[in-house]
């Protein structure tokens, strides 16, 4: 799942299915509440090396819900749509139940 191909989760590329969107979702949600903790306590490197771990966590996020918009069939620009206060979680919510979309397989 995540542990399989770790660099994937920071590619663009690709398709993100239901488990892998919701998985990514819920430990993403678990390191942002740990750095958010961590960097109330630490100053100065601690504020630094905190701001590049949400980096990489935002970066990750976007990733995974553009690739599962391409699961869906849907344009991956509704990743936009979930950083909207309120709607945002709504789109969160409905991208994550969507069911993959059906394509033909090419030999």
């Amino acid at each position: 799942m995540l542990t399989d191909n770790f660099k994937d989760n920071f590619s663009f590329n690709g398709v993100s299915t239901r488990s892998q969107y919701w998985a990514t979702l819920v430990i993403t949600f678990v390191a942002l509440i740990i750095v958010t903790i961590a960097m109330e306590g630490s100053g100065g490197i601690g504020v630094i090396l905190a701001l590049v771990a949400l980096i990489a966590i935002a970066w990750v996020m976007l990733a995974v819900t553009v690739k599962r918009c391409h699961d869906i069939g849907i344009n991956a620009w509704w990743t936009a749509a979930t950083l909207i206060p309120f709607i945002g979680s709504v789109v969160t919510i409905v991208l994550g139940c969507l069911s993959t979309k059906r394509r033909k397989r090419t030999i």
